[in-house]
């Protein structure tokens, strides 16, 4: 086992130079963040425990801005001695694959394997399906290491047409092993997916489906994935179409798909009356001609689909004013751009506390009454609908391992089989509310909605504001018996957002 950890030490630059921690920016922000949580050094020689100073990480992050934090780099602990950085061993904690000293070798972190799209450099760039290989083969990081090399291996095995193996040294270091299957197999199932060396037994329907050959698509590795129930994904475009697949990458065990805000519905789904009301709300979230700006409008249309489809669900201080007409959306957009007060609609939103225009308070209010009948479920038929378009939109890829002889196998489904919540979510608050309109999350079963934005970082309300609101609200709002007719009806455009569509 010691040697194991000798060899891990010599593949991962065993030592804290300045010129090994530039050397990737992942590297500097691991170091810096773990001086500033007191994070233990070792120093090479004789394992030496060595905490530094957390201001030290100040100093080092100024003299990295100036191009300064190069050659023999001393660090200071809390007791003023100084420490050669050179000196200290790169373990686990801040980006190596080695272990503590003394540590047992599953103490290895496979976080420090540098096999992951973001640490070799790949993420958020567009590259040809053809050029994926020369991608993988050509990377400077993957080559700097022996395992990175036997990654490249496997890339150029894909490409080659010849058995994917890793050498038995890596098979067996259980750490190294699962930084390849999980991360390297972000890029290599893809490649294996472009080169037709995944076994993929509906391939047939999936290209019809994308309208193209995977030679020719667009692939795409975000670099940012905010779904738990996806490790992470690549996307494939076709250029010619537009239309694009995320590809879920998982390693052993598999999963679910990350969430996505929009979604191409097959034929074969739109058809079915039991969906309607859940492809009128994509084809909604989607619609390029509504009134501008359309992540507002599609709030107001997305209440009036549902108080066709489901009123009873819809809180009742909204009836009053729905459906909603095209007037809506001048009054808002003025509201937002100009300040203007919008004292008719005050009942909706005067309990709200937030510093916004009125017309963003009441987008927001809005907004939050639309994500709650579909994420309280009271469209029962909107779970199945979702979860089965996005299959359509999803291909599955997994990454295996066969420990005997060290072989990466590769596996692809589509479409995909997810199971999960879907949820209704938003990213815009009360004082933005152009941020952003509705998108869709998949969560796993159990798990609630995300909490809606606040409607800004506005301070709490107290009780001498909250009366003038409340004197605000009572001279504009009457108080009606239940079952009496509105005022405010027959006052306003009859054209509905509906009918502009």
């Amino acid at each position: 086992m010691r040697d194991l950890l000798n060899i891990l030490d010599q593949l991962n630059e065993a030592t804290l130079t300045p010129a090994q921690i530039l050397k990737y920016p992942e590297r500097i922000k691991a170091f810096l963040n773990h001086i500033r949580n007191g994070g233990s050094f070792f120093t090479e020689k004789d394992a030496t425990e060595v905490i530094l100073d957390p201001a030290e990480a100040d100093r080092f992050e100024e003299m990295i801005a100036n191009k300064t934090f190069t050659g023999r780099v001393m660090g200071r602990d809390a007791n003023g001695t100084d420490w050669p950085l050179s000196g200290f061993r790169k373990t686990s904690d801040f980006g190596g694959a080695s272990a503590k000293p003394g540590a047992d070798e599953a103490d290895i972190n496979k976080e420090g394997v540098l096999v992951k799209p973001t640490q070799i450099g790949i993420t958020d760039k567009f590259i040809p399906a053809s050029k994926l290989a020369d991608t993988i083969i050509s990377n400077d990081v993957l080559n700097s290491t022996e395992y990175g090399k036997a990654v490249v291996e496997v890339a150029r095995a894909l490409a080659n047409g010849m058995p994917t193996t890793i050498p038995k040294e890596f098979v067996k270091n259980t750490q190294v092993k699962k930084a390849v299957v999980d991360y390297a197999g972000e890029y290599l199932g893809v490649l294996a997916l472009v080169q037709g060396r995944s076994e993929f037994k509906n391939i047939k329907g999936f290209l019809d489906w994308l309208g193209g050959d995977l030679s020719k698509l667009v692939l795409n590795f975000p670099s940012a994935v905010n779904n738990p129930l996806a490790d992470s994904f690549a996307a494939i475009v076709n250029p010619t179409t537009d239309r694009q697949v995320n590809i879920s990458s998982k390693g052993t065990g598999g999963g679910a798909a990350p969430s996505m805000s929009s979604l191409v519905v097959p034929d074969s789904l739109r058809n079915k009356k039991a969906y309607k009301t859940a492809v009128d709300l994509i084809d909604l979230c989607q619609n390029k001609s509504l009134p501008s700006p359309a992540s507002i409008s599609q709030v107001f249309q997305a209440m009036n689909l549902f108080y066709e489809r489901v009123p009873d669900k819809i809180p009742k201080k909204f009836h009053d004013f729905l459906p909603w007409t095209l007037s809506i959306m001048n009054e808002v957009t003025d509201s937002i751009n100009n300040g203007t007060s919008m004292p008719k609609y005050a009942s909706l939103f005067y309990e709200l506390n937030s510093r916004g225009e009125d017309g963003g308070k009441l987008t927001y209010v809005t907004k939050l009454a639309v994500m709650k009948i579909v994420n309280d479920g009271d469209l029962p038929e909107f779970q199945s609908a979702i979860l089965e378009i996005l299959g359509y939109n999803f291909i599955q890829q997994y990454t295996d391992i066969v420990n005997k002889t060290g072989e990466l196998k590769f596996v692809t489904q589509w479409p995909a089989q997810l199971d999960g919540i879907v949820t209704l979510e938003t990213k815009s608050g009360a004082t933005d509310p152009t941020k952003g309109g509705f998108s869709f999350k998949l969560k796993p079963k159990g798990a609630g909605a995300d909490a809606p934005p606040p409607p800004d970082d506005a301070e709490v309300v107290d009780t001498a504001t909250k009366k003038k609101v409340a004197d605000v609200v009572d001279s504009h709002v009457s108080i009606r018996p239940p079952g009496a007719v509105s005022s405010l009806r027959g006052k306003r455009d009859v054209t509905t957002l509906r009918n502009k569509r």
